[in-house]
This record gives structure tokens, C-alpha cells and sequence, in this order.
């Protein structure tokens, strides 16, 4: 809307009707398989809403991929009562990083106070 009215006054022309806030209503989960709609003209609360609430959840992502990927996801997680393992572990990953190390490693300073690299180091490009 914004947008149109700002296109309107820069063109000189009348600027759109006002603009009109339409409530489409509330969706919440409260608990691991509860939620509570109230749309308004239908109030909902429990299963059956937890239910609507992940149906719009998944209506509401973009690309049929997406919608998918959750609903399979979801679906798993509903029927087996498992998550999928998300670890995070401890060591070097395979690009050689050590975690808490510094991105961009401090060089030496020569004499001219330019950044020189020493003859056995590798070229990490500009930013290293």
C-alpha cells in the first residue's frame, strides 16, 4: 500500500483509498499437541486447532518442496515421538578450522610495516 501511495504522489496522481487493517484472526500452540484459534466468527482449542495450525503453517511456506519437507518432517516427529538428531560435536571439521580461532589470523610486520607473508605460508587470498 505504502508503496502505491508513494508511486501515486511522485506521478501526480490521486492516491488509492485508504488504507483498511482486516483482522484474518490468531493461531497459537500452547503445548506439544495443543493450540487455540480464534478466527473471530470460530473459536477453536485443543487437538483439532493444533491440527488447523500446522495445516496453515505448511499452506503458508513457499515451494511444494518446502511444504514437503515440514509436513514429512512433522509427520515423523508425530507418529515415532523423535526428533531428528541435530548434534553439534566437538573436534576440527575437515577444512581444517579450529572452532574459536580467529577468522583472519594477524601477520608479522616487516620493517616497512607492510604485511608480508612469510615464504613457507600458504596464500589465503586478500582477506587472510
Amino acid at each position: 500500500y505504502v508503496a502505491a501511495v508513494i508511486r501515486a504522489r511522485l506521478a501526480e496522481q490521486p492516491s488509492p483509498a485508504a488504507f483498511r487493517y482486516r483482522d484474518s484472526g490468531s493461531l497459537a500452540t500452547i503445548g506439544k499437541r495443543a493450540a487455540i484459534i480464534d478466527f473471530g466468527w470460530i473459536k477453536l482449542r485443543g487437538r483439532i486447532a493444533w491440527w488447523a495450525w500446522g495445516v496453515a503453517h505448511i499452506y503458508f511456506l513457499i515451494g511444494l518442496r518446502h511444504r514437503l519437507s515440514v509436513a514429512l518432517n512433522w509427520l515423523w516427529i508425530y507418529t515415532s515421538g523423535q526428533r531428528g538428531a541435530r548434534l553439534i560435536t566437538q573436534g576440527r571439521p575437515a577444512n581444517g578450522y579450529k572452532f574459536g580461532a580467529p577468522l583472519i589470523s594477524p601477520r608479522g610486520r616487516g620493517e616497512g610495516g607492510g604485511g608480508e607473508q612469510s615464504a613457507d605460508a600458504p596464500d589465503r587470498g586478500p582477506l587472510s
